[in-house]
Formats: C-alpha cells, sequence, structure tokens
C-alpha cells in the first residue's frame, strides 16, 4: 500500500496541477477582434478585401479600448488590414500612444472566390453542397482558389515562434475571425479542430491567454463584457 502511495505522489509530480493555480510567469497576450465593417453587418466573407471600419465599428474600438485601460500593454501588433490597424490604433491612443506595429502574418485568412459573399449568393452560385463540403475543409479554402489551411497554420507558427522571443510581457493582438482560430490553435500547439467553428469570436471581443514556458494556456474566450455595461462601467471591469 505504502508503494502504490508513493507511485502515485510521484506521478502526480510530474504535471501542473489543474486550474489556474500554475504559477504563469511569461507573456500576457490579449486578442482583440477588429471592430465592424459595413461587410460584417452584411455578413459577407472578407478576407483580404480590405474594407473600413463602419460607425458601429468605431464604437465598438472605442469601448475595447477603454477596457483595456486594466491592461498595461507594451505594444499592439496588429493585421496591417485596415478594419484591424485602425481598431488597433483607437486601442492606442486611448493607452497613452502604445507603439504599434503591423505584421503580415496575422492579415485575415484569404477565402478566394467566397471574398464579398453572402452565404446565401454562395449556395446559390455554387451550391449548398459545395458549401458544406468546405465548412468541413475547416481552415483550408482552396476549394474556392484561396489560402490552404496548411499555408495559414505555417505562417501562424512562424509568429508564434517570434512572439516567443519578444521581451515584451504584456502583448496585444489585432486580428480576424478566421485568422485567430489558427493563432489560438497555434498558442495552443493543437491540430485544426472544428471546435474552434462552434466557438464565437465577435467584433471586439477579447480573448486572453498566459504563458508558462513555451506553451500558452487559454484563459478567457470571446468576452464582450465591455459592450454590455454603462460606458463609465468599462475601464473598471478586470481582464486578468
Amino acid at each position: 500500500m505504502r508503494q502504490i502511495t508513493k507511485q502515485v505522489r510521484n506521478k502526480e509530480t510530474k504535471f501542473d496541477s489543474p486550474g489556474f493555480s500554475i504559477d504563469f510567469s511569461g507573456k500576457k497576450i490579449v486578442f482583440v477582434r477588429h471592430g465592424k465593417s459595413i461587410w460584417n453587418l452584411d455578413f459577407r466573407y472578407q478576407g483580404r478585401t480590405d474594407i473600413e471600419l463602419c460607425q458601429e465599428g468605431i464604437d465598438g474600438a472605442f469601448r475595447v479600448a477603454k477596457r483595456l485601460k486594466q491592461f498595461p500593454a507594451d505594444v499592439i501588433i496588429t493585421s496591417p488590414l485596415k478594419r484591424a490597424y485602425v481598431t488597433a490604433r483607437i486601442i492606442s491612443a486611448e493607452n497613452g500612444d502604445v507603439p504599434i506595429e503591423k505584421n503580415p502574418l496575422l492579415i485575415e485568412a484569404d477565402f478566394g472566390k467566397l471574398e464579398g459573399k453572402t452565404i446565401q449568393e454562395i449556395n446559390e452560385i455554387y451550391g449548398q453542397e459545395i458549401f458544406i463540403q468546405w465548412k468541413k475543409n475547416l481552415l483550408d479554402n482552396t476549394l474556392f482558389g484561396g489560402e490552404s489551411a496548411v499555408e495559414i497554420i505555417t505562417r501562424h507558427k512562424k509568429f508564434v515562434q517570434k512572439l516567443l522571443k519578444r521581451a515584451e510581457k504584456n502583448i496585444v493582438l489585432v486580428g480576424h475571425g478566421a485568422e485567430a482560430r489558427a493563432l489560438f490553435i497555434t498558442l495552443l500547439g493543437e491540430k485544426p479542430s472544428s471546435i474552434f467553428w462552434k466557438c464565437a469570436i465577435e467584433n471586439c471581443s477579447i480573448s486572453t491567454f498566459l504563458q508558462k514556458d513555451d506553451s500558452f494556456t487559454l484563459y478567457t474566450i470571446n468576452d464582450t463584457l465591455h459592450h454590455k455595461v454603462p460606458g463609465d462601467l468599462i475601464s473598471s471591469i478586470p481582464i486578468f
């Protein structure tokens, strides 16, 4: 009995304890999806098409910027597309002009022939069965002449490798909906999974990650509380 107990204890010491009692001594990452554009309002696939924020998107960016007053960011790294970059500029300006870097590795997925189209239009042009087949391919857009899943994951692996080497501890990333799925998968060291298409990542939502060693843990996902409270309360809502 003593020997069995000893073996169990030794086995337990090889693993981190469950929950968030782990000492996360590394980076804190806050991912923000860009504010809404007109194409978001119309439910059109945007991809690489460089669409501006609409007024609702600008208003949302100001709200998430207020929320980030709780997070002393060292740098903001953003997709170069306007809808992400303008969101990043608003966040920076509202928080003491945090340095901004554009990074092409965070650009949205290329949806090929689907760009600019609604689901209804896609079904009418290509047929519902083909669209369903594409959805089962997860991040792979080659069926419609877009970016492959391998290409999307590969560029995000490059980004995460560079991210781990950075000196900054508190980092804000501003990106896109489909791109976020690839980024989250890569940060967590997971393979592409349908679970991420079943997770909402809304415009101007916040998702957070904590680093220990060379890995990250998902702390929160799709936090939109700052859109649901009076404006004067936003800056008091904690992030971590």
